[in-house]
C-alpha cells in the first residue's frame, strides 16, 4: 500500500502533536511504553466511540482498563468516577498506583456477572474492551449507555441480534479488516449516536 508522502508527513506531524499533548496531562499517570504509545495512537478513535458515552460529571465502569489509558482519557474528559476493572496482575501494577495517584477505583478481577451486578446500579455508562470475552455481556440486560470493541464476525452479529449498533473504526487498518474488529453501542443519548 502507498501512502503519499505529504500525508505521511501529516499523519506524523499530528501524532507528535498529540504525543505532546498526552504527556502534558498525563503527569501523574505511568505506563510502560505501549500503553503510551496505545494513547497516542488510538486517541482519536476514543474521540469517536468513548466520546459517544455521557461522561461528563458521570461514574464510568471501564471494563477491560489495561494500565488505566481510557480511565485517563474519561478523567480527562472530567469523569466524576471511573470504576476501572483489569484481570492482568502484570497491567494491573501499574493501574493500581494510576487509581491512587488520579482517584479513581480498580479492581484485580475477571469480568463476571456478579460483578457486573455489583457495580451497574452504581455507574452511569460503561465501556467495554475485553478481547474477546464480550459475550458475556449478551446475558445482561443492559440499559446503561454501553459502547463495547467487538473482536470478530461471528461476535459482531451476535451483538447485531441485540439491538447494538455496530459502527466502522476510523482508522480501519488491514489488520482490523482481517480481524474483524468493531465498536458497539447502545443506550447512547441519541445527539450522541454514531455510524
Amino acid at each position: 500500500m502507498h501512502i503519499p508522502f505529504s500525508r505521511t508527513v501529516k499523519i506524523l506531524i499530528k501524532n507528535k502533536i498529540l504525543e505532546s499533548q498526552i504527556n502534558e496531562i498525563s503527569v501523574n499517570w505511568v505506563f510502560d511504553k505501549f500503553h503510551k504509545d496505545m494513547i497516542v495512537s488510538e486517541y482519536d478513535e476514543w474521540l469517536k466511540t468513548y466520546g459517544a458515552l455521557p461522561i461528563n460529571n458521570n461514574t464510568i465502569l471501564d471494563i477491560g482498563a489495561g494500565e488505566g489509558e481510557t480511565a485517563l482519557f474519561f478523567k480527562y474528559h472530567n469523569a466524576q468516577q471511573v470504576i476501572a476493572v483489569e484481570p492482568n496482575k502484570e497491567f494491573f501494577s501499574y493501574l493500581k498506583v494510576n487509581a491512587e495517584k488520579n482517584n479513581f477505583l480498580a479492581i484485580n478481577e475477571k469480568i463476571s456477572l456478579p460483578l457486573l451486578r455489583q457495580y451497574m446500579p452504581h455507574v452511569d455508562a460503561i465501556k467495554c474492551d475485553i478481547e474477546g470475552y464480550e459475550e458475556l455481556l449478551l446475558n445482561c440486560n443492559i440499559v446503561k449507555p454501553i459502547v463495547l470493541e467487538l473482536h470478530g464476525l461471528p461476535l459482531i452479529e451476535k451483538f447485531k441480534q441485540q439491538n447494538y449498533i455496530i459502527f466502522k473504526n476510523i482508522s480501519d487498518t488491514e489488520a482490523e479488516k482481517v480481524t474483524c474488529t468493531r465498536y458497539a453501542y447502545k443506550n447512547l443519548p441519541k445527539r450522541k449516536q454514531q455510524k
